[in-house]
């Protein structure tokens, strides 16, 4: 920027009439309100002139002797820009306002630019727009509220980065959205948890899955082996998963291992965010919460990486190219765990298991248009063999265990973003995705053979189409249509056979099913700011699915009140409904038809205070689930794969269900230190014959804590906790008034396993020169190495050395201490 002092421009022009004699041609009109950075030397004062009226929308020409000032204001440059808050998150939907400041521009320039209002699409970019040069005031409202100059220059293409601090919620999609929680100090916009890729990096989780990291937030409950993760006492299934804009189903590789990790990448993501309640109608389906994931915003320059760990290893690039309009990413990613498991152990199984993924996203942006491709895919083939020689069986025979599984699925869309005017904007998204998936599994153990075949196909075609409107700084709506279309295909059979005297689960079973399903639906909202501490939100979504005939209305209604500037309250009000997915059909169970969908009404309450460098949050809420689906369950070993083998398989069919708790979290952060810690109170709870019963994976107290100290020296420490109530189980007993002896049940899910805990430490080191950085890391999962249980398994018992009678149950125990290291390259 110019520091040399400012004067009106028709002074100077004066002045260098009368005191140089220079033949200047010019209209006071023209000149009459411009500035212009003042200069004294008489010596070459065209060249000084023409400098200073670039910044202004005159130019200086020679006509013969004499130099004419004359009106450039219809030859136009061009300007766009991105908009980030401290955290480096996109600010999405963001009004942006661009005018001409007043010494810059005559009145009737200034009156004919008038005021040009924008929106910023879900990267927080405004697109190129045809201006003057000139100096202009750009301004931002809502949550971020800035005032920033800038200058124009002839034919010149500006690109404006933004930093931003937040200021008041905004009106925008994170505005109202109670009962949800921030991991991270990020200013006022507390109704998320937003996750930027700055923090990703240096917090621990394990092989470092995204989908993992979530597990550190209050009312979140997860295990050592899968990656998904329940919130709020909804099923893993109950959460909608969005990956730059397009719904993955079923998103986790090595399902045989009940999900270990996800298909997703972390190393390409730029941030994720999570609702936990009462999220914006524009999300449906889906009863649990939104798992949103967005990928990385290339840099100015190209940038290339090659990371690996004792599980994978990977290649990403992305950058830009013809002159900024294209943007490109691509990861590739293929597993080595074949080599790792061999490292790991000297046991005679056998374990062969291989997973890759791509990810392609190629971006165009032309004027107030982006238009951008998306391919995802991913493959694995996972076979283990396990031989027991040292089991003795009563009956005689073998134990061996085999189990293969073969997956695939590929994701295709287009994603069309515009800005059709100052404050009207849309998103299009197209997509075509399929997944197919062979279980297989055989059981020998003594006489008892149990042999599993299930392969399923699943198709899926969808149109979205959403709108937003600025009404204005206080008014914002948003309201869309979609419709699908979805095939799948089911083919199952198993085959179990005891000779053994009380066997249960004997039998066998083929299954051949096709079902499809046409499915629309609408939504709108409107979030107003009704007075300066008060926002409200109401909403109404509308679903159809055409497999069963069913149709639901989703109402929600949301407020904020921000009594003063560090605190908010919130309130939220909603129904939500989640039908019977088309490919979650139990034929493995014996189910055959289609179950409606279920309802859920949803209240939840929250308050949210900043005080300096702390940060404390808490939050109560209630849900009644009307109608939920069955769903078959091991009660002694509840969440074992192919369970439907296992004697223990029972059918649960609640006739309601209820969820509720409370959560308080604080949270800071203070120069190279961060922490958070958070307790959770949750239940969820089924009830049938007039009684209620927990889910397996109902924790009533839960605890965590996670503190990082980042060093200007390229250290990153983070230490992790974790602690929660035992999940429920069912207990076993013998009675021994008879004989044989005979083991007894208990009532369903009357006892709890110990409580669970566990920590774990993450170390990282960066080095870089110039260009190039090398990152790398080691992670302790599970760094005192406690023996966390599982699940207890059958009942056993014998005479002890003194001829007393001892009842022991076997158990299994969740992952040990497990270490990971890894190291990334960047270029």
């Amino acid at each position: 920027m110019d520091e040399r002092p400012q004067l009106p421009l028709i002074d100077l022009l004066n002045q260098l009439v009368s005191q140089n004699q220079a033949a200047l041609v010019f209209r006071p009109d023209q000149v009459l309100g411009l500035w212009i950075s003042d200069f004294s030397q008489r010596e070459q004062w065209q060249q000084r002139l023409s400098d200073g009226l670039q910044n202004t929308c005159l130019e200086l020409v020679q006509q013969g002797d004499q130099w004419l000032i004359r009106d450039a204001s219809d030859t136009k440059s061009r300007v766009e820009g991105r908009i980030r808050d401290e955290q480096g998150v996109p600010c999405a939907r963001c009004l942006v306002e661009i005018r001409p400041e007043k010494r810059a521009f005559p009145d009737q320039v200034r009156e004919r630019i008038g005021s040009i209002k924008l929106l910023t699409d879900e990267k927080g970019r405004f697109a190129n727009v045809d201006l003057p040069a000139g100096r202009y005031l750009l301004q931002t409202y809502g949550e971020i509220v800035q005032n920033q100059p800038f200058n124009l220059g002839k034919n010149e293409a500006l690109h404006l980065e933004i930093l931003v601090a937040h200021k008041r919620p905004a009106i925008q999609e994170r505005v109202v959205v109670p009962a949800s929680h921030t991991l991270l100090n990020t200013g006022l916009n507390s109704q998320l948890a937003v996750i930027p890729r700055s923090e990703i990096e240096p917090t621990s989780h394990f092989n470092d899955d995204a989908f993992r990291l979530v597990g550190q937030l209050p009312g979140i409950a997860t295990n050592d082996l899968s990656a998904d993760f329940s919130i709020r006492g909804g099923a893993p299934k109950d959460v909608l998963i969005d990956f730059d804009g397009a719904e993955l189903v079923d998103p986790y590789h090595l399902k045989a291992m009940g999900g270990f990790l996800s298909i997703i990448d972390s190393d390409e993501l730029g941030y994720v965010q999570l609702h936990t309640s009462n999220f914006p109608v524009l999300f449906g389906n889906k009863v649990g919460g939104v798992f949103q994931l967005e990928t990385q915003d290339p840099s100015e320059r190209s940038v290339s990486s090659f990371s690996l760990d004792f599980l994978s290893s990977r290649i990403k690039t992305l950058g830009l190219a013809f002159d900024d309009r294209l943007s490109y990413l691509v990861t590739v990613r293929r597993s080595i765990l074949d080599f790792a498991y061999d490292l790991a152990t000297d046991s005679g199984d056998e374990l062969h298991s291989q997973f890759d993924d791509l990810y392609l996203k190629l971006g165009y942006r032309m004027g107030n248009h982006h238009l951008s491709a998306h391919v995802l895919w991913s493959e694995e083939r996972f076979k283990v063999s396990e031989q027991y020689p040292d089991i003795a069986l009563p009956a005689g025979g073998f134990a061996y265990d085999l189990n293969r599984e073969r997956g695939r699925s590929g994701y295709a869309w287009l994603k069309w973003n515009a800005l059709w005017g100052s404050d009207l904007s849309s998103e299009t998204v197209v997509l075509a995705d399929q997944f197919s998936s062979h279980w297989g599994t055989k059981d020998y153990y003594g006489p008892r053979t149990a042999e599993m075949d299930s392969d399923r196909h699943f198709r899926h075609w969808q149109l979205k189409q959403g709108w937003q409107w600025v009404r204005s700084a206080d008014d914002f709506w948003d309201w869309g249509v979609y419709g699908h279309f979805s095939q799948a295909e089911y083919a199952y059979a198993h085959l179990i056979l005891d000779p053994t005297p009380d066997a249960q689960n004997v039998g066998q079973r083929a299954v051949a099913k096709d079902a499809t399903s046409t499915d629309w639906g609408a939504y709108v909202l409107e979030r107003r700011r009704l007075s300066e501490a008060w926002t409200g939100e109401w909403g109404l979504r509308w679903d159809r699915q055409g497999l069963t005939d069913g149709q639901q209305v989703s109402p929600r209604l949301n407020f904020q009140y921000q009594p003063s500037a560090g605190q908010s309250f919130e309130l939220g009000l909603g129904r939500f409904s989640q039908p019977h997915a088309l490919h979650l059909l139990a034929v493995e169970d014996g189910q055959d038809a289609f179950q409606p969908a279920t309802r859920v009404d949803q209240f939840s309450l929250s308050y949210r205070r900043n005080l300096s460098v702390w940060t404390w949050r808490i939050a109560a809420y209630y849900h009644a689930i009307h109608d939920p689906q069955v769903r078959f369950e091991n009660f002694l070993r509840p969440g074992e794969f192919q369970g439907q083998l296992e004697s223990d398989r029972i059918r649960i069919e609640p006739e309601s269900s209820r969820a509720f708790g409370f959560e308080w979290q604080l949270s800071g952060k203070a120069r190279l230190w961060s922490w958070s810690a958070n307790y959770t109170y949750a239940r969820i709870e089924d009830q049938w014959a007039g009684k209620r019963y927990p889910r397996p994976w109902d924790q009533p107290h839960a605890a965590n804590f996670s503190l990082t100290r980042r060093s200007a020296h390229g250290w990153d420490i983070n230490l992790n906790g974790i602690w929660h109530s035992g999940w429920p189980t069912t207990s076993l007993d013998l009675d021994t008034s008879q004989e044989p002896y005979v083991v007894t049940i208990g009532p369903l899910y009357d006892g709890r396993l110990p409580n669970y805990h566990r920590m774990d430490l993450r170390l990282n080191k960066t080095f870089a020169w110039k260009r190039t950085a090398c990152r790398f890391y080691l992670d302790l999962f599970n760094l005192y190495n406690h023996n966390n249980i599982r699940a207890y398994d059958e009942l056993y018992w014998f005479f002890n050395g003194s001829g007393q009678l001892q009842i022991n149950r076997d158990y299994e125990q969740w992952l040990p201490r497990v270490p990971s290291f890894g190291f990334s390259v960047r270029f």
